[in-house]
């Protein structure tokens, strides 16, 4: 719009106030994860054993995601909600309900299967980046 050249260089100067509060706001964030990090302490079996608990459901996420460029978004997330109720009623880990369904094993060969419910493969970069975080911090 012409009128944008004849005034100010926009309305970020109206904004200041806001990004100072954000800033500070963040910066209180930092200050309190790294006072809880400091504290710490990882129990590896526990996490395993609450991550069992849960019939492998936390994948359900990533099975509609690894689904989803065969079958389309709306159908992945139907066929993941049934399985999970599935695997919910049955008692079941949700792999195996997947495994023996057979819009799933249209749509995914077993080691596609197999690397959705893969724990360390669900975990993406974060190793790397914490590993980068604590060698940065030990520096």
């Amino acid at each position: 719009m012409p009128q944008e050249h004849e005034r100010g260089l926009g309305g970020w100067q109206s904004e200041w106030p806001s990004l100072k509060e954000l800033f500070a706001a963040g910066i209180d964030a930092s200050d309190a994860l790294a006072e809880i990090a400091e504290g710490l302490e990882v129990d590896a079996e526990r996490m395993r054993s609450n991550l069992d608990a849960t019939n492998e459901i936390v994948f359900s996420e990533r099975l509609s995601t690894a689904l989803l460029p065969q079958i389309g978004r709306v159908e992945s997330q139907e066929i993941v909600a049934r399985l999970v109720t599935q695997s919910i009623e049955q008692g079941q880990l949700l792999s195996l309900v997947a495994a023996e369904d057979a819009s799933v094993s249209a749509a995914l060969d077993a080691d596609e299967l197999k690397n959705v419910f893969d724990i360390f493969k669900a975990l993406g970069s974060s190793p790397e980046l914490m590993d980068r975080l604590l060698n940065e911090e030990g520096s």
